[in-house]
């Protein structure tokens, strides 16, 4: 993504109804996982911050991203539990003095062509028995001018993300769908717009082409509590009380580095 399009993105992540309910859906999980006061969380491609910013201040937080203007606006959030630095999480996290309790891929690794040696080495920065939560695109029938525009490489099945788990000393504790009641609707429109051509002028409008659009606060609110609220049943899934949803615009996984 280009400057032009991190500045719109700090503009927006804080307020559109997707990135709101998606920070929903990962503390309803974050909680689910119970971890000790002063644990290390680390967001790692955490763009302009404002998912790192929302998690509670009884964790240590580090916020990674190998883009300088990304974490130059995500240092627009200052708290003494709060780090921004830039790089990469293999190039930080062999400096950290000490593991990793949650490592979060929010969207990250299909912007990526070696997705699965990202994951691998977002596996090594963990401690035994930490976890990493990755969260992608789901369904290549989704496909539109929204991923070109963000720089996507691919769209994801269940068995796709679960493949790049492969050959980690990882157990999966959580694999689903999310963004399922909305799906119908944005199956929908992507089709109609993809139908059209769906070309974009970045150079003009970073974000045209993208489904960043604005809303009416009354609708963005409503889109927001809907799409939030399968953050109850994902953490049920995580807790074996629930199935997972078989369909979705997202999938979530939630897996956990073997203790030595």
């Amino acid at each position: 993504m280009d400057v032009e399009l991190f500045e719109q993105m700090a503009q927006v992540e804080e307020h559109h109804w997707w990135f709101r309910g998606r920070r929903r859906i990962v503390h309803h999980l974050v909680r689910a996982l119970q971890l000790e006061p002063g644990s290390l969380i680390v967001d790692a491609g955490c763009g302009t911050g404002a998912n790192a910013a929302s998690l509670p201040s009884d964790y240590q937080v580090l916020g990674l991203d190998p883009t300088p203007v990304a974490v130059e606006r995500a240092r627009r959030f200052q708290a003494p539990h709060l780090t921004f630095q830039c790089g990469t999480l293999q190039e930080v996290m062999e400096r950290s003095p000490r593991p990793a309790d949650l490592v979060m891929l929010l969207d990250v690794i299909e912007h990526v062509p070696d997705d699965a040696g990202l994951v691998r080495g977002a596996v090594a920065s963990l401690r035994p028995g930490g976890h990493l939560l990755v969260t992608v695109p789901a369904g290549m029938e989704l496909w539109s001018p929204h991923d070109e525009v963000f720089g996507h490489f691919r769209r994801y099945d269940r068995s796709g993300l679960a493949a790049v788990f492969s050959g980690l000393d990882t157990e999966t504790r959580l694999l689903s769908h999310f963004n399922r009641r909305l799906y119908p609707v944005i199956r929908a429109v992507r089709w109609v717009r993809r139908a059209r051509g769906g070309q974009t002028d970045a150079a003009a409008d970073p974000l045209k082409g993208s489904d960043l659009r604005t809303y009416p606060r009354f609708v963005n609110a409503a889109l927001e509590n809907l799409f939030a609220g399968e953050g109850r049943r994902l953490a049920k899934v995580l807790a074996g009380e629930a199935r997972p949803y078989p369909r979705g615009a997202s999938l979530v996984a939630l897996v956990r580095r073997r203790r030595e």
